[in-house]
């Protein structure tokens, strides 16, 4: 798995940063006037107190004014279907199985629980069946739209993710939990990892932590 962000939401004036989008954006919520332009000369140890001050009881629309971008590539297509169904303030394009076909090699990912010999045998018999069973079908003129309907859902596919720091707030609380399964956990992690490192006043909560 490879979670690479790919953008971050920004101000289109190059002066200002996603704290003075936060900011200007909880202004409005409390304040009769307050331009963008007023955060400008703001010291930083001032906007941070009060982003820091009113994030977790204010507004919690203010942190959907913001937005990151991921490209998540190798990972199964059984933790994209969990992915997808987090749909509000989350947007999704995945790899189309209509037109794309399976590559050769490592096209498939293995859970730590299949961890001895015999379990791998097992596992990577039933994976070559299905691919072989699924090239057959493609030389036989099979669409591959309709040959993958025999592919198990342990294949690799790649999907990009746009989402605003409420909706990822919200997804990390519940794919951080250790009851989550496995990969989508270890997903969400990488993308916390990031977001905490690109904007740590929004995603400091402990419940964002390990």
């Amino acid at each position: 798995m490879d979670v690479k962000l790919l953008a971050m939401s920004n101000s289109i004036e190059s002066d200002f940063d996603t704290e003075d989008i936060l900011l200007t954006s909880l202004s409005q919520c409390y304040n009769e006037s307050f331009d963008l332009y007023d955060t400008k000369d703001m010291p930083q140890e001032k906007k941070d107190k009060i982003v820091k001050a009113v994030l977790p009881s204010g507004p919690t629309s203010v942190a959907e004014h913001i937005s990151f971008t991921f490209l998540i590539e190798n990972v199964s297509r059984v933790t994209t279907h969990q992915l997808v169904r987090h749909r509000a303030g989350m947007s999704y394009s995945q790899r189309s199985g209509r037109y794309t076909g399976l590559e050769d090699g490592y096209w498939y990912v293995v859970p730590p629980t299949i961890n001895t010999k015999e379990k791998l045998d097992v596992y990577t018999d039933w994976m070559n069946y299905s691919k072989n069973a699924y090239d057959k079908l493609c030389e036989m003129g099979v669409p591959k739209e309709d040959a993958r309907y025999g592919l198990p859902n342990g294949q690799y596919t790649n999907i990009a993710v746009t989402a605003n720091c409420r909706a990822l707030q919200n997804f990390f609380g519940l794919r951080l939990c250790t009851r989550a399964q496995w990969e989508i956990r270890n997903m969400a992690k990488r993308m916390a990892d990031i977001c905490r490192e690109k904007l740590p006043i929004v995603f400091v909560d402990a419940k964002f932590a390990e």
